[in-house]
């Protein structure tokens, strides 16, 4: 949460913009897309191509790790189940 009391006031007549900058990644199960009745492979930053090929692997850094513990932590249903 960000207080708009925090910007310096601006001169009258004029109008404040804000931009939001987002760096993701998005997949879905499009039949077009690669991979796509999976979750993994798992794209990252550094990747050479999509999908990557098996000499080049997701970073497994102690950072990575803990994202997955905490935040890929639910079980769900395959799409073949």
């Amino acid at each position: 949460e960000i207080n708009a009391d925090s910007f310096p006031e601006i001169p009258p007549g004029s109008t404040r913009s804000f931009l939001f900058f987002a760096d993701g990644f998005g997949k879905d199960m499009d039949f077009h897309s690669a991979r796509s009745l999976s979750v993994e492979p798992l794209p990252f930053h550094a990747m050479s191509s999509y999908p990557y090929p098996a000499t080049e692997v997701y970073p497994q850094t102690a950072e990575h790790t803990r994202y997955h513990l905490d935040y890929n932590s639910r079980w769900t249903r395959g799409y073949f189940e």
